[in-house]
């Protein structure tokens, strides 16, 4: 989970970290069929710097899944009342749907000063799957895709982040993500492997899968078995 705020003034957000998608999303309040969490939905009305996402743009033509639809919601403050919509379905079959937004997110620093970057593209989620972790109030998208957070920001954190896991099995053990030159790795580093870009899922991150063992022994599987096709 990473901690975060969305809006002016901030509200606390609790995101699921996945590093195999780019959607940013977050339930949103007039959530009509969403999972319970612990925290509260996030507010758009309230935020000062909220705006939805027009269609027929080319950031709603990023989104894989996306369609226009007309929302005299009081959270949307476009004109023409014409908005993005999207849908982003997981490969465990859970999903999201909702309207493109943006607004300001604030991150937690090393230091005593957080730090805010501008009109985060972002879903306001209408529909969620009640698979997700009642811990979570959305999701934070960290591939290479066009929309993640990684992407957007880039230029600003440089293009990298770090993630450093809690224990596995103990739930008062908790990690720590760092973006930009904060970003750390220890250790003997493993080389990443890219697809091309015409490749399918080619944002997604690769590594060199070199053996298999079970038990303590190794399989002695080639290695050319586990290249990227």
């Amino acid at each position: 989970m990473m901690s975060l705020t969305i809006g002016d003034p901030p509200q606390k957000m609790m995101a699921i970290v996945d590093t195999g998608s780019d959607v940013t999303w977050f339930q949103c309040l007039l959530c009509t069929d969403c999972y319970p969490q612990n925290l509260p939905t996030f507010v758009p009305s309230i935020s000062t710097t909220y705006d939805t996402i027009n269609c027929n743009t080319k950031t709603c033509d990023k989104l894989r899944e996306h369609w226009c639809e007309l929302d005299d919601s009081d959270d949307d403050k476009n004109n023409d009342n014409n908005v993005c919509k999207y849908k982003v379905e997981y490969a465990d079959g859970s999903f999201t749907n909702g309207t493109l937004s943006k607004d300001l997110f604030g991150l937690e620093t090393k230091g005593s000063n957080d730090i805010n970057f501008p009109m985060i593209v972002f879903g306001c989620s209408r529909n969620a799957d009640d698979r997700f972790d009642e811990e979570g109030t959305g999701l934070i998208g960290l591939d290479m895709g066009p929309l993640s957070f990684v992407s957007q920001f880039g230029v600003f954190i440089d293009w990298k982040f770090s993630h450093c896991l809690g224990r596995y099995g103990n739930p008062n053990s908790s990690g720590r993500i760092f973006f930009g030159k904060d970003a750390m790795l220890l250790g003997t580093p493993t080389p990443m492997v890219t697809k091309p870009k015409s490749a399918p899922d080619h944002e997604l991150y690769y590594v060199n899968l070199i053996d298999i063992s079970v038990d303590h022994k190794r399989l002695n599987i080639h290695p050319e078995r586990f290249l990227p096709r």
